[in-house]
């Protein structure tokens, strides 16, 4: 069900959605001090994926990480407890990209926490019917991943945001 939804989404965002483009800035209190940080999104020179930068008002330094995922869409930075939900989507072309990082702090570094990913392939469809969709969520914190709602390999820990590249992606969400 929950699979469902997510293509329904992401099949109605495909004409909006291209409209727009990856940047945004957003502030809110990701280090714990009460004093709103600031979080920067912009298109990489490739023209493809997006840089991020995170400034840390406790520490007064910047996070900075260089093409951190492929994508056509930001969704604005959202702040909940301590922690930021990056979301971007890809929508041109046969297979559909949502994918959502969960940011916060560990200790004195700013961590990926949690990592969610799906894709919808826009042609295939399942035995009954239903649009292909293959998702995959992972809780660097928790060590544990899933894959399509079943128990997959662990992450292993929490990567620091600077360090995340292509590679960081946990086995279990490489499609």
């Amino acid at each position: 069900m929950r699979l469902t939804g997510l293509a329904l989404l992401l099949a109605s965002l495909v004409l909006p959605a291209l409209a727009d483009d990856v940047t945004r800035s957003a502030s809110g209190d990701i280090d714990g001090d009460g004093v709103p940080d600031r979080i920067d999104i912009r298109r990489n020179a490739d023209d493809v994926s997006v840089d991020v930068a995170v400034t840390l008002s406790a520490s007064k330094r910047t996070v900075k990480v260089q093409g951190l995922t492929g994508a056509e869409y930001a969704e604005p930075p959202a702040f909940d407890k301590g922690e930021v939900m990056l979301a971007f989507e890809w929508l041109n072309g046969r297979y559909k990209t949502h994918t959502r990082f969960y940011l916060g702090m560990q200790g004195a570094e700013l961590v990926v926490r949690r990592y969610e990913t799906a894709v919808v392939d826009s042609i295939s469809a399942n035995p009954d019917g239903t649009v292909k969709v293959d998702a995959c969520e992972a809780d660097f914190v928790a060590n544990r991943a899933t894959r399509n709602d079943q128990p997959a390999a662990s992450p292993g820990k929490p990567i620091a945001l600077f360090a995340w590249t292509d590679e960081s992606v946990p086995k279990a969400c490489q499609f």
